[in-house]
């Protein structure tokens, strides 16, 4: 029935033996001889065998009784000792004698006592003869979650029945019955790693097995997708996860969730099987490098619970951003009200009574979280510390509903907590509603999407600075800020109508960069890692979903902290057939920083070319980062780039500048500027460089060796200085001033007009006059359309004035050009003023008596005149 060798049967030679007749069972233990090579039986128990029971002689079970038994023995088991004799022994019968027992030399008591629905197949003990711990597997399991219930005690050596605990998560096995009704046979097999801390069990189904002498043979007899398996456990048999050798189905991939630190990632796999062979399962992989190994942390249907249910062959994986290492996660069946929560990486899972049917969820924190059922209504949940707290739930008006999405998720710290936002099916008065207050009242967004679908939803990382949402269906990517007033608020990213280009998974990373891909509708199935397409490697034939149902089967993980990657994963939605509908994945590893300028840096000076009077031969160099390939490498005059003299590879579509040495990439300006050759045989002009001026330089990556189109932030930007050089007679590029000439010597004052030369089809300039030649005083700056400005004042007589032309912008767009040189002028002398009219003589004096005469003989005439008509 069972046999042992003596732990140290290297001192004691000792044997171990279990083993029934058609009198009983018995246990004995035997010394080998080396020499005689032969066992002797009676060196240690003299009287016989023990009969395993604590009952009368002879209640034991038969050997046409006993199915079967195990043994254990403490690690400082000595057979030659009588107080190091200990056993555990296991038995199977149909009797009540049956269960595990611990013997002690001769004496014996029940630990455990067996019965027609708890039978035990295998036991294994850890310890040595005074203390330890016990673990038993059950033979019978259950066809309806497929499980197979292991025991453990930490006090095996008490005299009464110990305590025995139960797996809350039983290892898997049994499963695949036919009627799915009633009990099956999973015979879990223990044992203990050798220092004790890990738990195995193996499970296997055999036919309904029969007493007597053909028990051997039925446990050849197994069962296909009975979910038999390896398991392990850290928590000494509390949870199970099943590590190898798994019995099951996998059908499809369903949803796939890795965790915010890039650590571990969850998969959820559908078995499209029925009734008790229909087990859905949630994997993790937590081995460097990812996806090398799995254990499966959760075997369960994604029907309620029932196995006779209607399988809804669906099932949706959500992970808390706050807990970056993928300790809260939830596994839900959309259609259904099955909701289940783990705090624990999967390793123990509980349900969450959720009344509403599951349409999809979003998890704000480990702590809370938003449900949301297809006629629209959200229910907040959140948890207490002992169990989830389910709040009232509120209609949202979007009917039906197909997504919901929070802007806070932990990812996005800097996002507020309680805005919720949820996206439509498109055959409702609205397609997106949003709340800022926890799912208490929704506001639903008044204009239709351009195109109308199954929406999902998600807000940006900047959410609280710029309030968008972004809303994906198979029209394309478009965007709203809550901010937005006017008719028409929906922008159209990428797609729309009028040439629709369906997003079937959008992710957004934690410093605002876009993930998404698109379904094969116009050519192959394509992801977009910060809007460059990233098809390297991948499948042609690879499926990222329907057009009209965008899902989170499109995930990214890491970039949490400064040059620490992001990894996209997304998963092959055909039928699960290695290597058709696996996991792909990719690193960007160029998200937060470009490539690092090593010459010249920090003003490095730069000779002058004695020819040309202009900067010297200048090599630009850097160090590659990741797989890049094609550059853009900028020059200009100013700290801020807006004066830039040079763009090379300065084209999205390219052509990109590729060095002549990928490991050790440069570019070479030939002295006073001019053409620069890459690998490519492309090139681009420089110009000639004034000497005696700072320059400053960045670059950043356009694409790499793979093909990918992935682009890099800028460097930061370095600069060098061009040495002081001889004269230059050549002019330099840029406007060239023209009237009044440079040193004008008595210029009009008003009017003041001013002319240059065109340059590069600039369709705007400035215009600045001053009184001194640093142009701190300005006298007027002015914005001109055409190549000539003229002053609407007057300017001062004799007075020395400084004037000078910029381009703004070439085409409509704002492209500065270095300032001309600056033009001097003196205004012309103030003119003479006129000569004073000549003095008019002084009257006579006579005159005036005259007058005054004249005046008196007047008056005396009109007052006689005026007496006589009165009398």
């Amino acid at each position: 029935m069972s046999l042992r060798f003596s732990p140290c049967f290297s001192n004691d030679n000792t044997l171990v033996v279990v083993f029934s007749d058609m009198l009983g069972t018995y246990l004995t233990a035997g010394v080998h001889d080396i020499v005689a090579n032969m066992i002797d039986w009676s060196a240690i128990y003299q009287q016989g065998p023990i009969e395993i029971t604590t009952k009368s002689p002879g209640s034991s079970p038969k050997a046409n009784q006993i199915l079967s038994a195990d043994l254990s023995l403490p690690y400082t088991y000595n057979g030659q000792v009588a107080t190091d004799r200990r056993y555990f022994i296991s038995l199977d019968c149909p009797l009540t004698s049956a269960g595990i027992y611990r013997f002690d030399d001769y004496v014996g008591c029940q630990l455990m006592i067996a019965s027609p629905s708890k039978r035990i197949s295998s036991l294994a003990y850890h310890g040595d003869s005074s203390s330890g711990k016990l673990m038993a597997g059950e033979v019978l399991g259950t066809m309806c979650t497929g499980m197979v219930m292991t025991w453990f005690t930490d006090t095996p050596f008490v005299c009464t029945i110990p305590c025995w605990y139960p797996a809350i998560k039983p290892s898997t096995g049994g499963a695949g019955a036919a009627n799915c009704t009633g009990i099956s046979y999973g015979n879990a097999r223990v044992a203990w790693s050798q220092d004790g801390s890990v738990a195995f069990t193996g499970t296997a189904s055999t036919g309904n097995l029969n007493t007597g002498v053909n028990w051997a043979a039925a446990y050849l007899v197994g069962r296909a997708l009975d979910e038999s398996a390896f398991s392990q456990s850290k928590n000494n048999g509390k949870t199970w996860s099943q590590i190898s050798l798994i019995d099951t189905q996998i059908s499809r991939l369903s949803d796939i969730a890795p965790s915010p630190d890039c650590s571990k990632v969850f998969i959820a796999t559908i078995n499209e099987g029925s009734g008790c062979t229909g087990f859905d399962s949630v994997w993790l992989s937590k081995k460097a490098p990812l996806g090398s190994a799995w254990e499966r942390v959760l075997c369960a249907m994604a029907n309620g619970d029932n196995c006779m249910a209607t399988q809804r062959d669906t099932a949706i994986l959500r992970l808390a951003g706050d807990k970056p290492d993928g300790e809260a996660l939830i596994w839900s069946a959309p259609g259904t009200n099955m909701v289940k929560w783990s705090f624990n990486y999967g390793d123990s899972w509980n349900n969450i009574g959720i009344l509403l049917p599951v349409q999809d969820i979003a998890f704000e924190e480990s702590k809370v979280m938003y449900i949301l059922s297809p006629g629209g209504e959200v229910q907040r949940c959140s948890y207490s510390g002992t169990g989830w707290v389910l709040h009232r739930s509120t209609l949202s008006e979007i009917v039906p509903a197909y997504s919901i999405a929070t802007a806070y998720t932990g990812m996005t710290p800097d996002n507020d907590k309680g805005v919720v936002i949820v996206g439509g099916s498109g055959a409702g008065l609205w397609d997106v509603a949003y709340s800022t207050d926890s799912g208490t009242c929704f506001k639903q967004i008044p204009v239709q999407l351009p195109v109308r679908d199954n929406t999902m939803v998600v807000a940006s990382s900047g959410f609280k600075s710029d309030g968008y949402i972004l809303a994906i269906n198979s029209g394309g990517m478009f965007a709203y800020s809550v901010y937005t007033t006017g008719a028409n608020p929906w922008e159209e990213w990428w797609g729309g109508a009028a040439w629709p280009d369906p997003v079937t998974g959008i992710t957004i990373s934690r410093n605002s960069s876009y993930y998404f891909c698109t379904a094969a509708t116009w050519g192959s199935a394509t992801p977009y890692v910060r809007w460059s397409s990233a098809y390297s490697g991948l499948d042609t034939a690879v499926a990222l979903g329907l057009a009209n149902q965008p899902t989170t089967r499109f995930r990214t993980c890491g970039g949490l902290v400064l040059d620490q990657p992001t990894i996209t994963y997304a998963i092959d939605q055909r039928t699960f057939n290695p290597p058709d509908g696996g996991v792909w994945f990719y690193v960007d590893d160029l998200l937060w920083s470009g490539p690092r300028p090593t010459a010249p840096v920090n003003h490095f000076t730069v000779s002058c070319d004695p020819v040309t009077g202009r900067a010297g031969a200048i090599e630009l160099k850097w160090l590659p980062k990741s797989l890049s390939k094609g550059y853009d490498i900028y020059i200009a005059k100013d700290i801020d780039f807006y004066l830039t003299m040079a763009k090379i590879g300065d084209d999205y579509f390219g052509p990109y500048y590729v060095p002549h040495d990928l490991d050790n990439p440069s570019l070479y300006i030939p002295p006073g500027g001019g053409d620069v050759v890459d690998a490519n045989n492309c090139s681009w002009t420089v110009p000639s460089l004034e000497a005696g001026h700072t320059y400053y330089w960045k670059v950043k990556v356009q694409d790499v060796a793979t093909g990918d189109a992935i682009k890099s932030p800028w460097s930061w930007r370095e600069s060098y200085q061009v040495v002081p050089g001889f004269r230059v007679v050549t002019p330099y590029r840029g406007v060239q001033l023209i009237a009044p000439n440079n040193g004008c010597v008595g210029c009009k004052a008003k009017p003041a007009s001013f002319s240059w030369s065109p340059w590069k089809e600039t369709t705007k300039y400035q215009f600045d006059l001053a009184t001194d030649p640093e142009f701190k005083s300005l006298v007027v700056t002015a914005i001109a359309a055409t190549t000539g400005y003229e002053y609407d004042g007057a300017l001062d007589y004799g007075t020395n004035y400084f004037w000078r032309v910029k381009a703004l912008e070439v085409n409509g767009q704002n492209i500065p050009s270095d300032w001309s040189a600056t033009f001097s002028l003196q205004t012309e002398a103030a003119p003479e003023p006129p000569a004073p009219a000549p003095a008019e003589p002084a009257t006579p004096l006579w005159v005036w008596v005259v007058i005054a005469t004249g005046a008196i003989l007047v008056i005396t005439v009109l007052v006689l005149l005026t007496r006589a008509r009165s009398k």
